[in-house]
């Protein structure tokens, strides 16, 4: 859980994030079956042989472990799945709910509850005033040498380089203007790069509105390249998403070199975006978890503070 205010920490686009994997949820498996058991639903009888069957080779596998140790959740883990599915539907039955399909990886609601509990702690240190006290906190997947699953961290003051979170916020793009069409900066550099969600863009020499967050209003212009609309090099956008409350500058520099929507994100003294603020370049106490290789950042308006729960 990571609390992120506006002009007080570094933003979601700061934190280095492991690179993701795509993968499909286990909760749809009913709905795109690969393998038979997957159409598979137990009757009752069946669940309770599996149950006895399932805690019989754990408690086997328990035993055999040495002083301290535990067995961990794996769902390839054939018997933990067997015991989870069954005791999922014994427990059906007695709530009077129908028998589920014989395979399912369940949610960990033990790591829900976790993390919604560490929300509401943050979210209560922001009621009162106490933006002092407010703490990255990270789920170990084992205890630590100081037997802590909970690591905690001061959150790290905004990035001055960052052109979310700094004072000074500003971006130099090098792009082709002759092949850059308005549609792609739209759609590959504001929404996909700087991860905007609905922004208005302005010529700032012309006050000329070249894209508009209202459908249709500037659809026209989005086939036509740059330097069409007399954008070249230099030129400076003025951006704004008021979704996100951001305002920003794109300034852009010509290359000859780029093709089509190719384009660079550079900072002010006209350095490539990844060669630059190695010093902030660190791994956190224990990385935060993944699943179904996705991160979900849950953003709320707090009391009119903007805040972002990483979790």
């Amino acid at each position: 859980v990571r609390p992120i205010l506006r002009d007080r920490t570094e933003c979601y686009e700061c934190v280095t994030k492991p690179a993701q994997e795509k993968t499909y949820p286990g909760c749809t498996i009913r709905n795109t079956p690969s393998e038979h058991i997957h159409c598979t639903v137990w009757s009752l009888a069946e669940c309770a042989d599996v149950f006895c069957q399932s805690v019989t080779a754990l408690s086997r596998r328990k035993s055999a472990l040495t002083e301290n140790s535990i067995l961990h959740w794996d769902k390839d883990d054939e018997d933990a799945m067997r015991f989870v599915a069954s005791s999922a539907n014994i427990r059906a039955t007695i709530f009077g709910i129908p028998p589920m399909a014989g395979n399912i990886i369940p949610a960990i609601a033990t790591t829900n509850a976790i993390v919604a509990g560490l929300v509401v702690v943050e979210a209560l240190k922001i009621i009162s005033g106490d933006l002092d006290k407010l703490r990255a906190v990270f789920i170990n997947q084992a205890p630590n040498p100081r037997g802590k699953i909970l690591v905690d961290q001061v959150p790290f003051a905004p990035n001055p380089n960052c052109f979310v979170c700094s004072a000074k916020r500003e971006c130099h793009i090098k792009m082709n203007p002759e092949q850059m069409t308005v549609k792609a900066l739209q759609d590959k550099v504001l929404k996909g790069a700087l991860n905007m969600a609905a922004p208005d863009v302005m010529e700032a020499t012309t006050s000329r509105i070249i894209i508009s967050s209202e459908e249709g209003e500037t659809a026209d212009l989005e086939a036509k390249t740059l330097s069409e609309l007399s954008i070249a090099n230099g030129a400076m956008l003025m951006c704004d998403d008021f979704q996100q409350k951001l305002e920003l500058k794109v300034i852009l520099h010509e290359s000859k070199t780029l093709k089509g929507d190719e384009y660079e994100i550079l900072q002010d003294s006209g350095e490539a975006k990844e060669n630059v603020d190695e010093s902030r370049k660190r791994k956190s106490m224990a990385s935060p978890e993944v699943h179904d290789g996705e991160t979900a950042a849950k953003r709320i308006l707090l009391f009119n503070v903007p805040v972002v729960w990483e979790v």
